[in-house]
């Protein structure tokens, strides 16, 4: 009798099991998903969930170092029910990363739809395709579970993976490397999502790329790409822009030597980079000019009237476009200097910044990299437009100023540029901006801290799943943030679904009637929890004119081209 009750609970429990399994018919085959129960403020939702479905070859032989081949069969019944590996990355930012499942086969997305999919295949959801940041030296799709964003904004969300550092983006500065594969990758998975998601109840008319940092620049980065015309409609760039591009000498290397380095184990080639066997610069591993994916400087493209100038701008400027920052972004480099000032100076960053730190040392690390030339007088322009005069020396006002300058010259100048570009030229499409300004009530170190430091807006954007609960430490969400995290959940997915975020879902008393679009008043929307007068005009107006108008004036006066050198964040969160 005993044994007869045991049989009867497992095939219950096989049967509970079974009925949670979905099976999907796409042109690559049959691909087996689940079912799951997602809560959000106290809210509870079905999400239909395909994790790890390969949409690449695996890159490794001759394929390292190459463009992916896009997966055209898969086997049949392919189990998305489990995780796939990470692509193979180092601990170089110093986060505590879960690199237990790494390999180069790592070239899979993950598939979130709203409702059991049995009852929703009928509809047609839009489609957001989210690219992690992580500086294209670490991340992965691990940490941005969409299950609450999809299922409580009915939206089909899309993550994936693609190949990072030496694997991703090492290049010889010719055909034999051409560099790019990471922004390849992202490309063939626009091209699989395009053609096989309608099985999956997407619109393949209406898909939606979006990402944060490193993704945020590989956002622009493809909206620049002309092969991608009918893959995307729309972009959302968190704090990334394509304004900072890598120019100078690539990485030197003869056929025979790439040959070895494709032969090579992933884990040898990494151990090399980590100890700088390679003798290159970790962070050269990022997007550059390579005659085909980036056929030009967005900033020439921009600024000439060239055929090709015109094939990038038809798809720039019919695609609906959002682009933002958090309001502390240059917080991402200001870390780079905290150990410097404890193992120099024997002070901590709480203690503020000295100001002759400030002139020897960040300074001239901005300079350095924005450009080569005029060196002193544009330093010394830097410093005039970044002291507080009223008190230069005081070493907390220092502080601010050196946040203010980081922010500004790797993240809001750039947006800002890219936005004025984007709604000049667009005729059918929406531009528009925000900044986020809410300072966390998580992973709070710093006392001083006003406003949102990098990558803080991403629990807010995904609805605080699971994922990322100990990457940002945070245990329960006030109240007020769950608020801030339904606004902009509804406000990325309307912008989705429409191209308008205010649109068609309203915002149920959240303080907010519509976002106003961007445009010669550069209004854009200030994103906390005190939304009384969110929409504003203008940002940082003053430093805004010093980088877009008298910037260009010395340049101009002393007879230069400006030649914006290399940057994405080193130590970033998303």
């Amino acid at each position: 009798m005993m044994y007869m009750s045991f049989l009867l609970i497992l095939i219950l429990v096989c049967l509970i099991s079974q009925a949670h399994y979905v099976n999907v018919s796409t042109p690559v085959g049959t691909i087996t998903g689940y079912v799951d129960l997602v809560n959000f403020n106290g809210a509870s939702k079905n999400v239909t969930k395909f994790i790890g479905i390969s949409y690449a070859e695996a890159p490794v032989g001759q394929q390292r170092f190459s463009k992916p081949v896009l997966k055209r069969s898969l086997l049949s019944p392919y189990n998305a029910t489990y995780p796939r590996p990470q692509c193979p990355q180092d601990r170089l930012s110093g986060l505590d990363l879960d690199l237990s499942n790494v390999a180069e086969d790592c070239l899979n997305l993950n598939i979130y739809i709203p409702g059991d999919h049995a009852s929703s295949n009928s509809r047609r959801f839009a489609v957001m395709i989210w690219i992690h940041g992580g500086g294209f030296i670490i991340g992965g799709q691990y940490m941005y579970d969409g299950s609450v964003l999809s299922a409580m904004n009915n939206v089909i969300v899309v993550t994936l993976n693609y190949r990072l550092t030496v694997f991703g983006f090492l290049s010889t500065g010719d055909n034999e490397l051409s560099g790019n594969y990471g922004l390849w990758d992202q490309h063939t998975a626009f091209r699989w999502v395009h053609e096989n998601i309608a099985a999956f109840g997407g619109d393949p008319e209406r898909v939606t790329m979006f990402g944060e940092s490193a993704g945020g620049s590989s956002v622009s980065y493809q909206a620049l790409y002309p092969g991608n015309s009918g893959l995307v409609k729309r972009g959302i760039a968190q704090s990334g822009s394509t304004d900072n591009i890598p120019v100078g000498c690539a990485f030197p290397e003869q056929s025979r030597t790439v040959q070895c380095l494709r032969s090579k184990p992933f884990k040898e080639l990494l151990s090399g980079l980590h100890k700088n066997k390679l003798n290159m610069p970790i962070y050269e591993f990022r997007p550059r000019v390579d005659g085909e994916f980036l056929q030009e400087y967005p900033s020439h493209v921009f600024r000439n009237q060239t055929d090709l100038s015109a094939k990038v701008m038809k798809l720039f400027s019919t695609l609906d476009f959002i682009a933002g920052i958090c309001s502390m972004d240059g917080f991402a480099d200001l870390t780079l200097f905290i150990d410097e000032m404890k193992l120099y100076l024997n002070r901590s960053i709480n203690d503020g910044i000295p100001r002759t730190f400030f002139k020897e040392r960040i300074v001239p690390f901005v300079v350095d990299y924005l450009l080569k030339e005029n060196v002193t007088v544009f330093a010394e322009a830097i410093i005039h437009e970044y002291t507080d005069w009223l008190d230069p020396y005081d070493p907390h006002k220092v502080r601010s100023s050196v946040l203010d300058l980081l922010t500004d010259c790797v993240f809001l100048v750039p947006a800002v540029k890219t936005l004025n570009i984007h709604s000049a030229y667009n005729t059918d499409s929406n531009t528009f901006m925000y900044q986020f300004s809410e300072l966390q009530f998580f992973y709070q170190n710093y006392s001083w801290m006003e406003g949102a430091a990098h990558g803080m807006e991403l629990p807010y954007v995904f609805g605080f799943p699971e994922s990322m609960k100990i990457p940002f430490a945070y245990e329960g969400v006030p109240a007020k943030d769950i608020r801030l995290s339904k606004l902009m959940m509804n406000l990325w997915t309307n912008f989705a679904k429409s191209g308008n975020p205010s649109s068609p879902i309203a915002f149920d008393n959240l303080n907010l009637v519509s976002w106003p679009k961007y445009g010669k008043n550069h209004t854009y929307l200030d994103l906390s929890t005190n939304m009384i007068s969110p929409v504003k005009i203008n940002i940082a107006p003053s430093r805004m004119s010093f980088w877009l108008e008298v910037v260009p004036e010395i340049l101009n006066t002393f007879h230069k081209v400006t030649t914006v050198l290399p940057h994405v964040p080193a130590i970033v969160v998303g």
